[in-house]
């Protein structure tokens, strides 16, 4: 679980991770999660 922050926000440096399909599906399992509280998302790197 400590490694989704960083994951989920790795677009914002600039790392695309169309790539890996199975760290997108875990990421949307993540987030379904019960009390799950997302990040504000920022329009910077490639989520911009």
């Amino acid at each position: 679980m400590s490694r989704c922050t960083a994951i989920s926000r790795a677009p914002e440096g600039n790392v695309d991770l169309s790539a890996y399909r199975n760290v997108d599906a875990w990421l949307c399992r993540v987030k379904a999660l019960p009390r799950f509280v997302p990040f504000a998302q920022t329009k910077i790197g490639l989520a911009a």
